[in-house]
């Protein structure tokens, strides 16, 4: 059953809401930047939402892979959901199987390399 919510709900400072798209067009990096994000609502495979709230920053992106061989040449996969919830010195990440569902979470120090390099446009 395909889950037909959108990709995630942003409850602005203000109380507004910004509601994002798909996995192939998140809408993210459309979330206004002048208003900071409060909590985040992000659909999981199961219909259910992760729930993040009060962090200082918050960061997603979607890791997809391409066939290039075979019936399904060119196919777009999407393979893991990245979800980061970021507090003075410290992030959670959550990498979502997007198959499975599974949720594995990390627990890092904002000056590790994999945070670090990071595109600095997706932190909202």
């Amino acid at each position: 059953m395909e889950n037909t919510q959108p990709l995630f709900q942003a409850v602005l400072v203000d109380g507004s809401t910004f509601v994002g798209g798909t996995l192939s067009n998140t809408k993210w990096l459309e979330i206004p930047t002048e208003k900071a994000i409060r909590t985040l609502l992000y659909s999981l495979p199961s219909g259910d939402y992760l729930v993040l709230t009060n962090y200082d920053n918050y960061y997603q992106y979607i890791e997809v892979t391409t066939d290039i061989i075979g019936g399904n040449k060119g196919e777009v996969n999407y393979e893991y959901a990245y979800i980061i919830g970021a507090r003075i010195e410290m992030a959670i990440v959550y990498k979502i199987n997007l198959k499975t569902g599974s949720i594995d979470v990390q627990q890092l120090k904002m000056n590790d390399p994999y945070l670090l390099a990071l595109n600095p446009l997706g932190w909202k």
